[in-house]
């Protein structure tokens, strides 16, 4: 295909898209053109449907198997992945935005899809409304409370701007212990103390490790249902 074809063809397809108008292998020609510059995408669109069967099935094959077909190498790979993975955490914030997490199982149940199988540690806030409904979900940083300095005012001000009723931080402990440090206990009696002086209601800091979860340094978590 000549390059004015290749660019008309690309402008027609964005154009589709804009229209609601594109089929299934043609939204992945679409992606596809994030990292594959300057060739058509449409055979390797066609090629990848075929081989796994749907849309779905390419972004959540294996690695190893996208990088089996003619024309996929580690970056198209990664992007393919990438999109999963934004697929994925986008359909577990939806679930969870979509239904009250007022129980500790159902916490449990999120804060564990939420971590995954993540080989470091990460600090997120959760912000609920007054109809204890996740509003938002935030990574404030990757390492345990002490060592990634979260600052007590950056928590208060996304809790304001937000709207939140009542906020929870949550952290993985990859190490298989569930167990909070004196650090992670002092700071967070420090953001506890910090969000109740501007009515926001503290709920827990949780802790995820090996598919359990437990609560700490809160008096209004949750109940654990029987």
């Amino acid at each position: 295909m000549s390059e004015s074809l290749h660019a008309g063809h690309r402008e027609r397809l964005k154009k589709k898209f804009w229209q609601n108008a594109l089929e299934e292998h043609e939204l992945l020609e679409l992606l596809l053109f994030a990292v594959i510059a300057r060739k058509n995408t449409n055979e390797l669109a066609h090629d990848l449907i075929q081989r796994f069967g749907s849309l779905w099935g390419v972004i959540s094959a294996p690695v190893g198997e996208l990088k089996g077909v003619r024309g996929v190498g580690e970056t198209t790979a990664l992007y393919l992945k990438a999109i999963y993975k934004c697929f994925d955490i986008c359909q577990n914030q939806k679930a969870a935005s979509e239904k009250r997490l007022n129980t500790f199982s159902k916490l449990e149940s999120y804060l564990i899809n939420l971590f995954g199988s993540a080989c470091e540690e990460q600090v997120y806030l959760l912000m609920f409304n007054n109809a204890q409904k996740l509003t938002s979900c935030v990574l404030l940083g990757k390492g345990n409370l002490s060592t990634t300095k979260i600052s007590v005012r950056k928590v208060m001000d996304l809790a304001i701007s937000n709207g939140a009723v009542a906020v929870a931080l949550a952290h993985n402990h990859p190490d298989g212990m569930a167990s909070p440090s004196k650090e992670d206990i002092a700071a967070t009696e420090k953001i506890k103390r910090a969000l109740e002086s501007v009515n926001v209601r503290f709920v827990a800091h949780f802790i995820v490790s090996d598919n359990t979860c437990r609560a700490f340094c809160g008096d209004n978590h949750p109940r654990k249902e029987n």
